[in-house]
């Protein structure tokens, strides 16, 4: 069982809301983000880790925008640790802001494991001490 979509998400002062939108809405991309419209869509029908990765390709997007948008055409020889420094910052409170969107970034809810066959009782460990009780 996957985690679920964030429907929101805090980066800064602004709250986005997180759609998922059908691909005739998305043709020419997997997703897209309004800084206007404060939402970020993401294309149907994807895998899970391509949605999660998508997903992380917009929030990089919020966050560095309005700090780094239109820093590339003023100065094309912008590096990669200029672009860690101005994102870093802002996607670190991202991801503390939202321990739902980590959570699903991040994490995969496991299956629960049955440690007997059914109709079986459960072993139960044995007592390591006399008096020891294993069972509460």
């Amino acid at each position: 069982m996957q985690m679920r979509l964030p429907r929101t998400v805090k980066v800064g002062p602004h709250t986005y809301q997180i759609l998922r939108a059908p691909v005739l809405a998305l043709p020419d991309s997997l997703g897209d983000s309004d800084f206007d419209l404060l939402r970020v869509r993401i294309r149907k029908n994807l895998t899970v880790s391509k949605t999660r990765e998508i997903l992380i390709h917009e929030l990089l997007h919020l966050c560095t925008y309005p700090s780094f948008t239109g820093a590339y055409e003023t100065d094309p020889k912008l590096d990669a640790e200029e672009f860690v420094n101005a994102v870093s910052p802002t996607l670190l409170q991202v991801l503390r802001d939202n321990p739902d969107l980590l959570a699903y970034l991040t994490l995969d809810k496991p299956r629960p494991q049955r440690n007997r066959k059914l109709g079986q009782l459960p072993v139960l460990p044995e007592p390591s001490e006399k008096g020891d009780n294993p069972v509460g």
